[in-house]
């Protein structure tokens, strides 16, 4: 359960997927490649994946996205961990695991997103009550911000439509006065 659940959640945070674009998920719609490596670099693998149809997607013309190999909570290497632990090829990515740990054939219901959530947050030790599966979308967004993503680059790889839309997953800069005097005071330490 661990496999899948780590590939579960690395891929809605890196990809910024809904949890039912997660839970919709073939292994015939990921492809993995080795990506042209930059000068003086060993060669990384990448992932591909794409979807048939999403929320904003009204001509359900698909869409994909390629993520290259991460240093640290990689998606590449955990979908590659899920598939070999899964040993298969095909079929929906994310199944239901039973309670003796066999495997299902179908995939986990979109609406049992949020429980495994809550199920993980505990494990780790976090209150779970502010969490969603709209958290993996969310954190991803203000992630990409507080990295200085631009907004059009950030509404391009999420797929929203207008700035309105972006807006409303953005945090608002609570901490703004305590960056401000970080960057002060790190500035006068110099």
């Amino acid at each position: 359960m661990a496999i899948r659940d780590k590939a579960f959640f690395l891929t809605g945070f890196w990809f910024a997927f809904r949890s039912d674009e997660l839970v919709r998920l073939t292994f015939e719609n990921i492809k993995f490649s080795m990506a042209e490596p930059k000068p003086g670099q060993a060669p990384k693998r990448r992932m591909e994946l794409y979807l048939q149809t999403s929320k904003t997607d009204r001509e359900s013309t698909g869409r994909s996205w390629q993520l290259e190999e991460l240093p640290h909570l990689c998606p590449v290497n955990a979908m590659l961990d899920w598939q070999s632990a899964r040993m298969v090829e095909n079929g929906p990515v994310f199944v239901k695991i039973g309670r003796w740990g066999n495997l299902g054939d179908s995939a986990i219901h979109h609406n049992r997103v949020s429980e495994m959530m809550r199920v993980t947050l505990k494990k780790a030790g976090i209150e779970e009550g502010s969490f969603s599966s709209h958290s993996l979308r969310r954190g991803f967004a203000n992630f990409a911000k507080s990295l200085d993503a631009s907004t059009k680059d950030l509404m391009d790889w999420v797929q929203w439509s207008d700035e309105r839309s972006a807006n409303r997953y953005l945090d608002t800069s609570k901490s703004l006065p305590m960056k401000l005097l970080g960057e002060r005071i790190t500035q006068d330490k110099s």
